[in-house]
């Protein structure tokens, strides 16, 4: 009805059977947070407004949860690449330096991408962190931790309706202005390197 009467925008249906198997295996249960493009798509649908490019489509699917929280749990889903694999059968995994052995990216033959990620809490690394419960390695990314505090339920315009945990509103848009500070930042510092000179 949403999509039909009110010309919500659902996402494109290889993402919407993305999303509706990492939830049937019990990925939004175990605390994790759909981020990204994907989770502003539900926005106008929470929020009863259109947004200023919400129509914007995407082939990526981020998902991220807390690596204390992975642990914690006490409860896993299947090995990422056979959920995904139940969605589309070319998915494969990006080779990572994960010491766990374990993708934190993975790509279907049409371009489709998803990637785990998880809050880099201490010193800056790159170094992909195990997530227990969802049986595959997570990217750690400065600034997550606040994106993915106490998200709120929502619901993915695909098939009957898929229910997920997405960032809050207002933290994700406070998330954006964070990044859009921090992103210049780390280009002026990386000018600044480049400009020393040598020996």
């Amino acid at each position: 009805m949403l999509v039909r009467s009110l010309g919500l925008l659902p996402p494109i249906p290889q993402i919407g059977e993305v999303v509706r198997v990492l939830a049937r295996s019990g990925v939004f249960r175990l605390r994790s947070v759909l981020i990204g493009t994907v989770a502003y798509q539900v926005y106008p649908a929470m929020l009863g407004v259109r947004l200023p490019g919400a129509l914007l489509q995407t082939s990526d699917v981020d998902v991220a949860q807390f690596t204390s929280v992975s642990i914690a749990t006490g409860d896993e889903t299947p090995p990422m690449i056979h959920v995904l694999r139940s969605a589309d059968r070319t998915f494969r995994e990006i080779p990572n330096l994960s010491p766990h052995g374990l993708a934190s990216s993975y790509i279907a033959k049409g371009g489709i991408r998803v990637d785990f990620v998880t809050p880099n809490e201490g010193a800056d690394t790159d170094t992909p962190q195990m997530l227990p419960a969802l049986n595959t390695s997570a990217q750690p990314l400065r600034f997550l931790d606040f994106l993915i505090r106490d998200p709120a339920p929502a619901v993915v315009l695909h098939g009957s309706g898929i229910y997920v945990r997405v960032p809050s509103p207002e933290r994700y848009a406070v998330h954006k202005l964070i990044l859009s500070l921090y992103r210049p930042l780390q280009s002026q510092s990386a000018t600044r390197i480049c400009d020393r000179p040598s020996g």
